[in-house]
């Protein structure tokens, strides 16, 4: 008898009634949470797993599984709902350059004017009628000129003489208004041979080039 009643105190002190689960119910980690419910029997800080990945929600950046972080997240319990949009303007406080204000959500020219304000969107100088455009970029006493808002100021660079041979000596601004393949067949010495046989002499000189084998230019 006296067996008997060790045995079923022993039994009665390894049960949790948690929720109304009813004695039997082993806590083995002693969180309070039966191990039928517990997703981490075995750790007593954690109990739940939400999104099933496998992290304890008490551990868990992303307790729902969005992708979205829990502080940036509008509902962390919710993985219908991610980034928080203040505003409600359908566009989240991430993306929004006016996350307070529901008549903005762009400053495409960054000069603190929503797009839809801004007379002149991306043209960070203006945002209002009339606007005057002093800008002279490159120094010729010009204004540059605006397109859609852009600034065109194509300053003028030093290229070789030919407009693309790197290896001519000196550089020079092209000016003239007319294209590098302009002089075509000026520039280079005439004489009285046929393209085959100039091909035919320049790769005598070197009978192992790749472009002359590939292209049958050998002397005949």
């Amino acid at each position: 008898s006296s067996s008997s009643s060790s045995s079923s105190t022993s039994s009665s002190s390894s049960s949790v009634d948690a929720g109304g689960s009813g004695a039997g119910d082993a806590d083995s980690d002693g969180d309070g949470y039966p191990d039928s419910k517990d997703a981490f029997p075995h750790d007593p800080k954690e109990w739940g797993d939400f999104d099933n990945d496998g992290i304890g929600d008490n551990s868990d950046p992303d307790v729902d599984g969005d992708g979205t972080q829990n502080d940036e997240d509008v509902d962390p319990w919710n993985s219908t709902k991610s980034f928080k949009d203040s505003d409600g303007d359908g566009v989240t406080d991430k993306e929004d350059a006016f996350p307070n204000d529901p008549t903005e959500t762009k400053d495409s020219d960054g000069d603190g004017v929503g797009d839809n304000a801004d007379e002149f969107p991306v043209d960070a100088r203006c945002h209002t009628s009339p606007c005057k455009r002093a800008s002279d970029a490159n120094g010729d006493g010009i204004e540059d000129a605006v397109v859609d808002g852009f600034v065109m100021n194509k300053v003028g660079r030093p290229l070789p003489p030919d407009g693309y041979d790197e290896y001519t000596p000196g550089m020079v601004e092209h000016k003239d208004m007319k294209t590098h393949t302009g002089d075509w067949q000026k520039e280079s010495p005439l004489t009285d041979e046929s393209y085959k046989q100039a091909m035919e002499r320049i790769c005598a000189q070197d009978p192992d080039n790749e472009w002359c084998n590939k292209n049958g230019h050998r002397p005949s």
